[in-house]
């Protein structure tokens, strides 16, 4: 892990402007340098370290994700693809540079190519909470709603405090006249998010049906 990720963000960048001043070809610096700022919300900070860090490790396929990554930060949509796109020349693909582009095909109003990218996100790390959901989100917007519930339901299997797919899985099931699958989410969604006027509604039109 760098510095950055485990929460010495300002301990970085000190220390790695300094490398960087000394040698200011030392790659793995001016990846610490992009990684830290991105961290602090300085995006432009970062793309400018990380894009060094990909010239510097021409053949390092991770230097050009971590750019693509920070690019889509910066809503540089075509720069990411041609920085992830890089990096997939190189060597393969991991699951946040499929993730990323999958974001970058849904920007782009490529829905099938966002689910393809998401899936296979998800493929390389079964894990991966935010790319299930995604993934789920885009096949009911397609209208594969089967697909889209699988997704959702492997979303709370990881992580069952994940209040959204709970909410989708709620409106859903409530839309396919399932009244007790649509009470338990909207009932978890609104649980773990008191916010969620959605979940709140179909739990009082639940309760009015039952009268």
């Amino acid at each position: 892990l760098s510095m950055a990720q485990v929460g010495r963000t300002d301990e970085a960048i000190g220390h790695f402007m300094m490398e960087i001043t000394s040698y200011p070809d030392h790659a793995a610096a001016h990846r610490e340098l992009g990684l830290a700022f991105g961290h602090a919300g300085k995006l432009q900070e970062a793309v400018n370290h990380l894009s060094e860090s990909a010239r510097l490790n021409a053949l390092q396929p991770d230097a050009n994700f971590e750019l693509g990554h920070a690019l889509i930060q910066l809503d540089r949509i075509a720069d990411a693809r041609d920085a992830i796109d890089r990096g997939l020349r190189i060597g393969a693909g991991t699951p946040q540079a499929h993730f990323d582009l999958g974001v970058i095909a849904y920007r782009t109003g490529q829905t099938d190519a966002a689910i393809e990218h998401y899936a296979r996100a998800a493929a390389l790390n079964p894990n991966y909470v935010q790319a299930h959901f995604n993934c789920g989100a885009m096949l009911m917007q397609t209208g594969k709603t089967a697909d889209a519930i699988s997704r959702f339901r492997e979303v709370i299997r990881i992580m069952p405090d994940y209040a959204p797919a709970h909410g989708i899985l709620g409106f859903t099931f409530f839309g396919q006249g399932k009244i007790m699958e649509a009470a338990y989410h909207s009932a978890e969604a609104l649980r773990l998010n008191p916010d969620d006027a959605q979940s709140r509604q179909i739990l009082e039109m639940i309760a009015k049906q039952k009268k």
